[in-house]
């Protein structure tokens, strides 16, 4: 349930067209459900985000939550203009979504496995239970991510 996450941390992630599309679990996990939600396609740019409100929950996006060592994780993929579809390697709901599609899984993954693409930019929001993780000091707006960069560490 969201109320889980109420008060948690969170990290945004945008892909910019040029940046690698793939994306991998922050930490060891098991997949347990995924909610596909239909919506729009807005791009996800930074002044596109100042200006529409909402952006990141009106637009498509795949709901990933994950069990971990620190609790509760969502992984959320969004989709943006100009983005094909979003696709994960287990397989799950086609991108569009065309309705809201709930689906549970058991699928556990390693830190660092690929768990899906785009098929081209958009974003990634990682969110995490209230006082489970401490979030890098250097991760700030507009720092560059790479994969196997750090953005936090288990705290509890």
């Amino acid at each position: 349930s969201g109320a889980r996450y109420r008060g948690g941390d969170f990290v945004t992630i945008y892909l910019a067209p040029r940046d690698y599309h793939r994306v991998h679990l922050p930490m060891t996990g098991q997949l347990v459900a995924t909610t596909a939600l239909p919506g729009e396609l807005f791009s996800v740019n930074a002044t596109t985000a100042r200006t529409v409100p909402g952006l990141f929950c009106r637009n498509e996006r795949l709901v990933c939550e994950f069990e971990t060592a620190a609790g509760g994780m969502l992984v959320i993929l969004v989709g943006a203009l100009i983005v094909a579809s979003i696709e994960t390697v287990w397989g799950g709901p086609v991108s569009p979504y065309r309705s809201r599609q709930d689906n549970n899984w058991n699928l556990t993954f390693k830190r660092g496995a690929e768990i899906g693409r785009f098929l081209l930019g958009s974003t990634v929001i990682v969110v995490t239970e209230p006082g489970r993780l401490a979030l890098s000091p250097d991760l700030v707006e507009g720092r560059t991510v790479r994969m196997g960069t750090a953005i936090g560490a288990i705290t509890g």
